[in-house]
């Protein structure tokens, strides 16, 4: 895909920033040679305007484009799996998603790596499974801005290339496994690694704003919830021994956070650069409170990434579009030679007939296939049509019961027709209120939540929150 002297642009659109860079290729390996980022704060309207800008600043021509989601929006699993034959593991892979999630296969795109075996004959995958709305919506936002996206990984991915180039001295003893916790600005990712192979990973919805801008209330949660993927982690894997943490992304910024998670769970913890295995031109400077590791990671493996969940809707547009292409040069390359035959043919009266008689059977052989282009894309706006469905009020309500904590309540749910909703509630603390907030951000339901107004009565926290929902519309 990338080759010495090629770019590619990567691009994150996350739950709060904006991220994009061009990686330069080279004999001497991969530079960043421009960056940009932008907060949008879960504004994704604003999204391809800012991409539109960015393009300028990136100088974008016709590079690959490639692009990741994070991983806090993708449900991943790693199996393993009972065999060594490619076939047989695609085969296995295609049996296990429809257990891993509660969704129809028709609501959700999927796709696995296979990232080592433990010399058993049994194969470890790493799958990953998203919503087919959300990818919709981030393809949407790219192309709304111009730009067609090659390849759809996730951070993931990005996080076990960047682990698998980060160079860390010494290597991990044989046995124990490295602990990586990757933090950004709304999130943490969180994985263990073995013997070079990913054994577990976690997404912790704690980020670098809320441990710097409310430390005391997000970081006790944030250790607590680092415990608690330390204790999944044992409780999965008892023969394996835990040597040491990396702290990486925005973790780096964040004063005396390594000590304070060396001290509390007793492993060394050591916080890395993101940037220290990449080149960066001299005049770059990555914002505080941001992770640019899975970025980096997809940059060092481009060439190797495994994931691509792009839309079966995206693929079958752009092979029409590709076939459409070819027919339009067909039919330009036809014309030409029909009209110079035409004026070599009418200076001599005798050939009109010949004429005449070539341009029908010309016409009749492109017939069927403008014919077919016209039978496709009338199948792609019906397909469309049957996908863009709202969103059920059962559904909605089944989700916010899954989502609303013991310590809040609700006193009055508002239908705004059917793009909108209203919920007004009361909660014992803001911490509360807070957390309600982020369970309903992390809904696939809604692509937008706001909390326009929070009061303090007493000992209560009356609150309103505004959101959007996710009803298909608009997303092609």
């Amino acid at each position: 895909m990338a080759q010495g002297g090629k770019s590619v642009i990567i691009i994150e659109v996350g739950g709060r920033w904006l991220k994009m860079a061009r990686v330069d290729f080279s004999r001497r390996g991969a530079k960043i040679s421009r960056l940009h980022t932008a907060r949008h704060d879960g504004d994704l309207a604003v999204v391809p305007e800012m991409i539109s800008q960015a393009s300028v600043k990136l100088k974008l021509s016709r590079e690959t484009v490639i692009s990741y989601l994070p991983r806090q929006v993708v449900s991943v699993r790693l199996l393993d799996l009972p065999s060594s034959d490619p076939q047989e593991v695609a085969d296995m892979v295609d049996l296990q998603i429809g257990k891993q999630t509660p969704y129809s296969r028709d609501e959700i795109i999927s796709g696995y790596r296979v990232i080592g075996s433990d010399g058993t004959g049994y194969t470890r995958v790493l799958l990953g499974i998203v919503q087919r709305a959300l990818v919709r919506q981030r393809f949407g936002l790219l192309e709304a801005a111009g730009l067609n996206v090659d390849r759809m990984s996730i951070s993931s991915e990005g996080l076990v290339s960047w682990h698998a180039t980060n160079g860390v001295e010494p290597p991990a003893a044989p046995g124990e496994a490295d602990v990586v916790i990757d933090l950004d600005s709304g999130h943490a990712d969180f994985m263990v690694i073995e013997d070079g192979q990913l054994r577990f990973t976690r997404s912790i919805l704690v980020g670098a704003d809320e441990l710097t801008q409310e430390a005391e209330e997000w970081r006790p949660r944030f250790i607590q919830e680092v415990g608690r993927s330390l204790d999944i982690y044992r409780g999965e894997h008892r023969a394996s021994t835990l040597g040491r943490i990396f702290l990486t992304g925005a973790g780096v910024q964040i004063k005396d956070l390594p000590a304070l998670i060396s001290e509390e769970f007793g492993l060394p913890t050591e916080a890395l650069l993101s940037t220290r295995n990449i080149e960066i031109a001299d005049d770059l400077i990555v914002p505080e409170g941001v992770s640019l590791t899975p970025l980096i990671g997809v940059a060092l493996k481009v060439e190797s990434l495994a994931f691509d969940l792009v839309p079966d809707a995206v693929r079958v547009r752009r092979s029409l579009e590709v076939t459409a292409r070819h027919l339009t040069a067909l039919g330009v390359l036809v014309m030409a030679v029909l009209f110079g035959a035409s004026v070599y043919l009418s200076s001599r009266y005798y050939f009109k007939d010949a004429v005449l008689t070539e341009l029908v059977k010309r016409r009749d052989e492109i017939a069927p296939s403008a014919e077919d282009v016209l039978k496709r894309r009338d199948v792609i706006k019906w397909y469309h049509q049957r996908r863009d469905s709202r969103v059920a009020p059962s559904k909605v309500l089944a989700d916010l019961h899954t989502r609303l904590p013991d310590d809040v309540w609700l006193t009055r749910v508002d239908f705004k027709g059917r793009q909108e909703i209203v919920y007004n509630g009361e909660a014992r603390s803001r911490a509360a209120k807070q957390r309600f907030f982020l369970r309903l951000g992390d809904s696939p339901l809604y692509r937008e939540v706001s909390n326009p107004r929070t009061d303090v009565r007493g000992d209560r926290v009356i609150f309103e929150m505004v959101c959007m929902l996710e009803t298909g519309e608009g997303a092609r």
